[in-house]
């Protein structure tokens, strides 16, 4: 998944889905829809909409750098470029005392890494998602992103109470449409949810407590992640720097001539129309590199 430019407008709206759940976004209005069989929910324009239009952008719900190749050149917390930020230092040298030696990631700023509320929990897990990658068969990418989904409630959770009501609500609104996300649990074969559980029963007691829930939960997470989440990396090298969540961007559907594409820039995910789209046409991303297609 690569990144795509356009010069495009937004507006903002309110996204509602078939149970009643909203949420703020910027883009073009749509509703969700409730597809027969294993089609599951996708969204439908309300409008028609031109091309090269920003449909719909969100902050993601968690995101990680889980390439090791690209853990010196991504900052760990923003998920930028680390050499995009500091273009005054080519050579990279400003990087080495942002480096953690312990977990190999790097941060862009000093000011950024202070910024990261995951770090003091994740750096001694890093090592230790590596051996169950390995040693179980799950990717890394996967299990960092599940970890870092689990911390992500927790630190939302702890913060809730500085939250005005609508902020709240939203937090636990974004909770609830990622358990809500497709996971095909009936199509998965029975040796790889043995290894989500076995993942789930060795890892979980690693976690804060605070970030810990039902085994069930968690394999249910993975079995999300696998499906819904998205890669992420430079228009640059067009290497795959790590996996991001996002709830609502996930409710777009696969083509293989989609009328999107997508986008992430920092923890931000944008879908933009790559044609004209009429009022109610589904809207479609493709999940594969379209020249795979």
């Amino acid at each position: 998944f690569f990144f795509f430019f356009f010069f495009c407008f937004r507006i903002a709206v309110t996204i509602e889905s078939s149970s009643g759940d909203s949420a703020e976004a910027g883009g073009c209005p749509f509703r969700v829809v409730d597809g027969p069989g294993v089609l599951g929910r996708y969204l439908v324009s309300e409008v028609d909409i031109p091309q090269a239009t920003e449909v719909f952008s969100e902050n993601t719900y968690a995101m990680v750098v889980s390439n090791r190749g690209c853990f010196a050149t991504t900052c760990a917390n923003c998920c930028r470029a680390i050499k995009e930020n500091h273009p005054s230092d080519p050579a990279g040298k400003i990087t080495e005392f942002m480096s953690c030696a312990s977990c190999e990631l790097h941060f862009c700023s000093h000011k950024c890494r202070l910024k990261d509320a995951f770090h003091r929990y994740e750096c001694a897990l890093i090592p230790e998602l590596r051996r169950l990658s390995e040693g179980i068969g799950v990717d890394f990418g996967v299990l960092f992103l599940l970890v870092r989904v689990l911390h992500t409630r927790m630190v939302r959770q702890r913060v809730a109470g500085q939250l005005d009501e609508a902020s709240r609500a939203h937090s636990d609104n974004c909770w609830r449409m990622l358990l809500s996300l497709e996971r095909h649990r009936s199509r998965i074969p029975a040796e790889h949810l043995l290894k989500y559980t076995q993942v789930a029963e060795a890892l979980l007691p690693s976690l804060h407590p605070d970030a810990r829930v039902p085994g069930s939960v968690a394999v249910d997470l993975v079995c999300i992640i696998h499906i819904n989440s998205f890669g992420f990396g430079t228009a640059r090298d067009l290497t795959p720097h790590g996996l991001c969540v996002a709830p609502f961007s996930a409710l777009f559907a696969h083509s293989c001539s989609p009328n999107c594409c997508y986008s992430v820039y920092g923890k931000t995910i944008t879908l933009r129309s790559v044609r004209k789209i009429s009022k109610g046409e589904p809207l479609t991303i493709s999940y594969v590199p379209l020249l795979a297609t």
